[in-house]
């Protein structure tokens, strides 16, 4: 199925090291604008971060490189240092991607009850004062339920949420549709459309602003 967007949207997807390579020019026809990329997770970098973000700049595809924070694996601190020493200082806008899953194998964390709000603050406040801009938060509608809707301080970072099989996405507090940056729409089995060269699935994401990239 291949999704025709309002022209006003910009049109994204996600993209980790678990993808593969991407065919960046392909991407760019298909009219892909920007990419989220997965730039580390916990403290390991991920493996293709720096040659496929070279090519989709190349490309004249935006990068938003993100950290999959993983709790109790290191201080917050350390795991903002790791991010940033892999996409440098003059990135202008990174994000920040919270989920109970792991990120190798997909499975739920057992135990897990989300991510202390000291943790979250100390990365978030270490990489805005690195970029100058605060960080996109990437998360789904029930991660937010179950882990943050006490916490209404995050309402002041631009959202971008992954909810699917929707006609509009779901906004639950502490955020409005106001704060909502963009929205992960969709899981596709077409990825080699939108320029994959190994995977058969993406993700496709709108952000609604192309000024916030």
């Amino acid at each position: 199925m291949i999704y025709y967007i309002d022209s006003r949207l910009i049109l994204g997807f996600d993209k980790s090291g678990y993808d593969g390579t991407v065919n960046w020019q392909l991407a760019k026809s298909r009219h892909i604008d920007w990419t989220s990329m997965r730039a580390s997770s916990g403290l390991d970098e991920d493996k293709l971060y720096k040659s496929e973000s070279i090519k989709a700049l190349l490309s004249d595809v935006a990068i938003v490189p993100y950290h999959y924070y993983i709790p109790k694996r290191t201080s917050p601190q350390v795991q903002a240092d790791k991010f940033l020493s892999i996409v440098g200082h003059t990135v202008d806008r990174c994000m920040i991607d919270l989920e109970d899953y792991h990120p190798k194998t997909g499975t739920p964390i057992l135990g897990y009850k989300g991510i202390a709000t000291k943790e979250l603050k100390t990365w978030l406040d270490t990489v805005e004062l690195a970029t100058g801009k605060k960080p996109f938060i990437y998360t789904n509608v029930d991660y937010i339920k179950s882990y943050l809707q006490g916490e209404t301080w995050l309402s002041e970072y631009p959202l971008i949420i992954a909810n699917y099989g929707v006609a509009y996405p779901l906004v639950p507090s502490p955020w409005t549709p106001l704060g909502l940056a963009g929205w992960q729409f969709s899981k596709l089995s077409d990825a080699k459309y939108y320029g994959f060269e190994q995977a058969l699935g993406c993700a496709l994401q709108v952000i609604y602003d192309e000024t916030i990239l």
